[in-house]
């Protein structure tokens, strides 16, 4: 019983990762970040996974944190040096798809990690203008 709890927890996220790793490609922390995979995150990281990085469209690993509404792996991200000020090719920032989901908690987060309020998208929307449009 206790074999398959520690198989369940520990390796069964991680087999998406392994199957990356025996085609002999480097694993994605954003992709792992869009999984909600924190216990493949964690592995990444500790890796020595560059928390920067960003997919072909720019976006990083913290976007889909802040995107999937999730403060934990935000959190852990910005821990390990994820820049709040990272704009997608769009122009988007973490706060701003904070700001959309309206969460006060994530947002309060990425003020505290250093975003910038004032922000804004390239059509001048501010964090707060979406906010408030958002609810």
């Amino acid at each position: 019983m206790r074999v398959q709890r520690v198989v369940a927890r520990w390796i069964v996220p991680l087999l998406p990762l392994v199957s990356v790793v025996a085609r002999g490609q480097e694993p994605s922390l954003v992709d792992a970040v869009k999984m909600g995979n924190v216990v493949a995150v964690r592995a990444l990281i500790e890796a020595g996974t560059d928390v920067t990085q960003r997919d072909p469209h720019g976006t990083t690993a913290l976007h889909w944190a802040v995107h999937r509404d999730d403060l934990e792996l935000a959190d852990l991200l910005l821990r390990h040096g994820a820049r709040v000020d990272a704009a997608n090719r769009y122009g988007v920032l973490p706060l701003y798809l904070a700001s959309v989901n309206g969460n006060a908690a994530v947002v309060e987060r990425l003020l505290e990690a250093g975003a910038d309020p004032d922000s804004a998208l390239p059509s001048g929307e501010t964090a707060l203008m979406t906010a408030a449009r958002t609810g």
